[in-house]
C-alpha cells in the first residue's frame, strides 16, 4: 500500500495503527507486517512502563463463589486489559476460554464463550523485550541486540591492561589509558540508567 496517499486520520482496513512509522524503513507493502511484529509480537511501545501481571478468571456455565467472572456459553467479551493502552500485553500462564482471543495490538480480549468450564489466565502488561547495548554505548555503529525482558544485559568490558604504577607510561600511553577509562565510565553510567527498572 502507498502510505503517501493515505489521509493521516484514516486507517485503512487491515492496516496496523503504527504502520506509518515504518514508511521508508522497510519494503513498501511490508509496513503493517513489521509493525505487527514489533508492537504486537515483541510488545514494543512508545512508552515503557514497569511490567505488571493481571490475572482474570472465568466460570463458563458454572456457579462458583470464588471470585471468578460468571458467564454463559454464547456470551461475548470485549474486555480491555488495564494498562494495555500504553504497554505490550502477552499471556504468560493459564489459558483463555475457547472462543476468546487476545488482540495484542489493542490489549483487548474478544470473542464468544463456546465451552463450559473454569478458566484462568495471567497477562504480563509491559514490554517483552529490551535492548542490550552489548557493553557498548548504543550509538550508531555499535553492536546491539534485542533480548528477553528478564535476561540481564551484557556488562561493559575492557581488554586494556592497567599497570600497577602509572609513572612508567609515556604521555601517549597515559592518554590512551585515560580515554579507555572515560569510555568505560560513560558506559557504566549508561548501564546504571538502562538497568533501572523504572526505565
Amino acid at each position: 500500500m502507498d502510505y503517501e496517499q493515505v489521509v493521516p486520520t484514516e486507517l485503512p482496513p487491515g492496516e496496523h495503527p503504527y504502520a506509518g512509522m515504518f514508511v521508508g524503513l522497510v519494503a513498501q507493502g511490508r509496513e503493517s507486517a513489521v509493525a505487527r511484529l514489533v508492537f504486537d509480537e515483541l510488545g514494543a511501545r512508545l512508552y515503557t512502563p514497569d511490567a505488571r501481571f493481571i490475572t482474570h478468571a472465568w466460570a463458563v456455565d458454572f456457579a462458583l463463589p470464588n471470585g471468578r467472572e460468571e458467564v454463559s456459553v454464547g456470551d461475548t467479551v470485549t474486555w480491555r486489559i488495564p494498562g494495555a493502552g500504553v504497554a505490550g500485553v502477552r499471556l504468560v500462564s493459564g489459558a483463555l476460554p475457547p472462543g476468546i482471543r487476545l488482540e495484542r495490538h489493542t490489549g483487548r480480549l474478544v470473542g464468544e464463550f463456546t465451552t463450559p468450564g473454569v478458566y484462568s489466565a495471567t497477562f504480563a502488561v509491559g514490554p517483552a523485550v529490551k535492548l542490550d547495548l552489548m557493553g557498548g554505548t548504543g550509538l550508531a555503529g555499535d553492536a546491539v541486540k534485542w533480548m528477553p525482558i528478564d535476561q540481564p544485559r551484557t556488562p561493559a568490558k575492557s581488554d586494556v591492561e592497567v599497570p600497577k604504577t602509572l609513572d612508567t607510561l609515556t604521555a601517549q600511553e597515559l592518554d590512551a589509558l585515560t580515554a579507555e577509562a572515560q569510555r568505560l565510565m560513560r558506559i557504566k553510567a549508561q548501564e546504571v540508567r538502562v538497568n533501572d527498572p523504572a526505565i
